[in-house]
């Protein structure tokens, strides 16, 4: 909510008014541009936690507390009454991805979906409202979404859908589940060789069993789907931005658009935005120019594998260049393993289902300090994906 030094009573009473609250002395006898009042605002601060009405004025508090708020009230002043309704400070997601989220919104949701025949229904009805369907898109399925002793394989999704390829994406967003048809179009039914840490998992005969553990394996068929294409090179992280066509670019402003819209809508009025893509903070950046941003953007300048310190003078650059009010690029984001769900989270112990297993460090401690040292010599802040209990340690 801000910093609000000092009851408003002693203010008062020299102004010869009547009111209660909190304010800061900048605003002393300013009118409020915004007042809403008759709402139950969360603060946040523990003396003074509930408030009855807020002055705003720019993009500023001015004031909140109770009792008369009529000193705040100028000829200009638009009132809004909040009858009875709770007003909270603005929500920051810490950690989204705008352009897979902006895809997803017109994918198949899976969130609560569980057993076979509830995700035959899933499936079905979705298609039902999209004749002509090529490509099935699915996220939010939990690991146990066929049963709760294994994970799906290619079999359970050619059950519900044999005709047309299937990827479901999990709730980590780095494990999906492939049907049949969607290894086949990849070219990935018997494998693929991929960088550290992500896996086309095959079974003993040697053939995909449809389980894709990181975003190596998963964008491989990911990038086969026409109304998801977009997503790989959207969330790609070269130096150097890649060359688009005009079409593509619309498109692609498009998806972030609707996905910050939706952010709004929910309240949110930061984001985070964790895929460290320079194609995207150009988009977004000129998204702010063109008509402005409904939520404030934080990215990060991401290490991809082998990167060494002295590639962070390109996130120097890149802070600079993306220092506005709504959009920054402000800090880095490092890879330390992958998650729990998949087995690619690092952890100190074997995994209990995988004797032998414990995961793999996707990169070297000696790496990870030295690339820390540069961030912090360079003023950055860094973000470090750590989930398994060997990455953390």
């Amino acid at each position: 909510m801000g910093r609000h030094p000092a009851p408003m009573e002693e203010s008062c009473r020299r102004a010869s008014n009547g009111c209660g609250g909190h304010v800061g002395n900048t605003f002393m006898m300013a009118k409020a541009d915004i007042l809403i009042r008759n709402a139950k605002v969360a603060t946040g601060e523990p003396g003074a936690p509930m408030a009855a009405w807020i002055a705003v004025a720019g993009n500023r508090i001015m004031a909140l507390g109770y009792g008369d708020a009529g000193a705040w009230i100028g000829t200009r002043t638009g009132v809004i009454d909040g009858h009875g309704a709770s007003l909270l400070p603005g929500l920051n997601d810490a950690h989204v991805h705008l352009f897979a989220g902006g895809l997803a919104l017109t994918d198949l949701n899976l969130t609560g979906i569980r057993g076979a025949e509830s995700l035959r229904e899933a499936v079905a009805r979705y298609r039902a409202t999209r004749p002509g369907l090529g490509f099935i898109s699915a996220f939010g399925a939990d690991h146990g979404l066929v049963s709760d002793r294994r994970t799906p394989d290619r079999h359970d999704l050619d059950a519900v859908c044999p005709d047309i390829p299937l990827m479901i994406m999990a709730v980590d967003f780095h494990t999906a589940w492939a049907n049949s048809a969607a290894l086949a179009l990849a070219g990935i039914a018997h494998g693929a060789d991929l960088p550290p840490g992500s896996t086309v998992v095959l079974d003993d005969a040697g053939e995909a069993t449809g389980a894709l553990l990181e975003f190596g394996a998963i964008d491989l068929v990911r990038r086969c789907n026409p109304a998801s294409e977009r997503h790989s090179a959207a969330a790609q992280r070269p130096l150097e931005s890649p060359v688009v066509s005009a079409e593509d670019r619309a498109a692609d402003k498009t998806v972030l658009r609707a996905a910050i819209q939706h952010c709004a809508k929910l309240g949110l009025t930061a984001v985070h935005n964790m895929d460290g893509s320079l194609y995207q903070l150009e988009l977004l950046s000129e998204i702010e120019r063109d008509e402005g941003l409904p939520v404030r953007v934080r990215m990060p300048f991401q290490v991809q594998l082998g990167q060494q310190p002295h590639d962070l003078a390109h996130a120097a650059a890149w802070r600079q260049r993306f220092a506005s009010e709504k959009l920054r690029c402000d800090f880095i984001k490092i890879f330390a393993d992958g998650v729990v769900e998949s087995g690619t989270a690092n952890m100190l112990a074997d995994y209990a289902h995988k004797p032998g297993h414990s995961g793999a460090p996707l990169i070297a401690d000696a790496e990870l300090q030295a690339l820390v040292v540069e961030a912090d010599r360079l003023g950055f802040q860094v973000a470090v994906h750590c989930v398994g209990d060997g990455a953390v340690r």
